[in-house]
C-alpha cells in the first residue's frame, strides 16, 4: 500500500517506518527482523542495512522517530559481508551474543524434555556431539524425547539425510557452495586444524563452521 514505483527502494522502506511510527503516535514501536543473515549473499544488501542505520541515526535527530527500536537477530557474523563501519546498523546499540550451552544448561534441558539423556556421560556426548550449539542441543532432546531414541541411536542418525540434523546440515552445505573455494579451506581445517589464510578464517568462523581464537588453532564447529 506504501510502495512508490517513482521512489528508490530505500525510500520506500523508511516511508513504511515512518508510516507505523504515525500510525502509534507516542508509543514505541519494535521492528524485529529475524535472521537477517539471509540477506548477506543479496545484492541489495548493503542499500538495506544502510537504511537501518539511518533510521537508527536519526532517533537522535527527529522527535518522531525516537520511538522507533531496532532488534536485528543473525545466526552469521556481519562483519565480512557489511564493512562500511558508517553504514553499517551491526556496530551501534547494544550487542547480546548468545553462547553454546554448557552441562549445566543441557542438564536442565534434559529435565524439562523428560530426562531422554541417561546419565553425566551422555550430557558431555551430547555437546561433544553437538558442540553445545542451542538449537542442535534443543533438537536432539525433541527428537530423543519424541522418537523414544537413546544417544547411541541419535549418533547413528546424525548425519543422515532425513536424520534429525538433516536440514541443518543441507543449510551448511548450501551456504558454504555459495562461498566460493572455501570447502578446500573447511578440509584444510579437518586434516591440519589451521587455517592459512586469515580473511578465510574469519569467514569461516563468522558463518559457524569452525571455532578457535587463531587461525594457528581451529576446529571444526561441532563434530
Amino acid at each position: 500500500d506504501c510502495w512508490d514505483e517513482g521512489q528508490i527502494p530505500n525510500d520506500n522502506f523508511t516511508g513504511f517506518i515512518k508510516d507505523a511510527l504515525r500510525a502509534n503516535a507516542e508509543a514505541p514501536v519494535l521492528l524485529l527482523l529475524d535472521e537477517v543473515d539471509r540477506l548477506f549473499n543479496q545484492p541489495y544488501r548493503e542499500d538495506f542495512f544502510s537504511t537501518l542505520r539511518t533510521c537508527h541515526n536519526l532517533r537522535a535527530e527527529e522527535e518522531e522517530w525516537e520511538y522507533l527500536n531496532l532488534v536485528l537477530a543473525h545466526y552469521v557474523e556481519p562483519y565480512p559481508w557489511v564493512q562500511d563501519i558508517y553504514r553499517s546498523p551491526f556496530n551501534v546499540g547494544t550487542l547480546i551474543k548468545l553462547e553454546d550451552f554448557g552441562p549445566q544448561q543441557v542438564r536442565e534441558l534434559n529435565l524439562k524434555y523428560g530426562q531422554p539423556l541417561a546419565d553425566e556421560e551422555d550430557i558431555l556426548e551430547l555437546i561433544q556431539l553437538t558442540g553445545g550449539q542451542p538449537y542442535l542441543v534443543r533438537l536432539a532432546l525433541y527428537t530423543m524425547a519424541k522418537e523414544h531414541y537413546n544417544l547411541l541411536q541419535l549418533n547413528r542418525l546424525a548425519t543422515e539425510d532425513f536424520g534429525p540434523f538433516g536440514d541443518h546440515l543441507r543449510q551448511l552445505l548450501w551456504r558454504l557452495q555459495g562461498m566460493e573455494g572455501l570447502s578446500d579451506i573447511l578440509r584444510q581445517v579437518l586434516r591440519k586444524g589451521q587455517c592459512d589464510y586469515e580473511p578465510h578464517f574469519q569467514r569461516l568462523r563468522s558463518a559457524g563452521y569452525i571455532k578457535g581464537e587463531t587461525r594457528e588453532s581451529v576446529q571444526i564447529r561441532c563434530q
